[in-house]
């Protein structure tokens, strides 16, 4: 489908006509132009490969066990999208949901095989921002033929009751650190949503991957067939 000459490139949605109603076969396209500077992607973190190489230590074995098959991103966490996503966290911008929800269900619709799909989770935060749980929400709400298998985020498949420190800017000991308290806060609510099942998380931003590795361990120990991970951004590759 060609670009719409009046569309704004993502993510100046504030002024781009289509930020209301926009159907996600415009919104999808236009968030994902960024990740065209990967022009090798790991089939399991989507970060940029040198060779057959990853440099990222989950994907080349230095971290242990992979238990996550594959973490896909929308976009690139590039300028101005930081500055947006912490407002949307920190600020209160929840508008952002219904834009990152359409995002969500288009890259489903993509790039995803509905066969492949039993159930469709936030990763949880575990403080009042639900920032992940809200963007569910709003998918669950705009998918009007209810194709997809959300979580249904009012009586989660799991939840994380308390918070736990957090990852973003830290360094590769702080990561490991926090992913580990992060696993260990998450509290199993439905065993029936997991146990046997083909299941997706839902992260905002992803650097290692390290923390939805250790999240997909957990949902394997639960009894979970396979994970994976959709994040609405992952850092540029500069990692570990």
């Amino acid at each position: 489908m060609p670009k719409p000459v009046d569309r704004e490139d993502f993510p100046n949605c504030e002024f781009c006509p289509y930020v209301q109603h926009g159907p996600w076969w415009v919104c999808v396209p236009c968030a994902s132009e960024s990740l065209s500077s990967i022009t090798d992607p790991c089939p399991i973190c989507s970060q940029e490969r040198e060779g057959d190489w990853c440099r990222n230590r989950l994907c080349n074995g230095q971290e242990g066990k992979i238990f996550i098959e594959r973490i896909e991103a929308i976009t690139l966490f590039v300028d101005p999208l930081p500055q947006i996503v912490h407002r949307y966290k920190y600020e209160h911008k929840y508008g952002w949901a219904q834009i990152f929800a359409r995002l969500l269900l288009g890259h489903l619709e993509t790039h995803w095989d509905l066969a492949g799909v039993d159930l469709i989770v936030a990763n949880p935060s575990g403080t009042d921002r639900d920032h992940t749980g809200r963007v569910l929400k709003s998918a669950k709400v705009q998918d009007f033929l209810d194709r997809w298998p959300f979580d249904n985020t009012d009586d989660p498949a799991f939840d994380k009751p308390g918070a736990t420190p957090q990852s973003a800017g830290g360094a590769l000991a702080e990561k490991r650190q926090a992913a580990v308290q992060h696993v260990s806060a998450l509290r199993l609510l439905r065993p029936d949503l997991v146990d046997g099942k083909q299941v997706v998380v839902y992260d905002d931003i992803c650097t290692t991957g390290l923390q939805l590795n250790a999240v997909a361990q957990q949902l394997r120990l639960w009894g979970a067939e396979s994970v994976s991970g959709i994040v609405l951004a992952r850092q540029p590759w500069g990692g570990p």
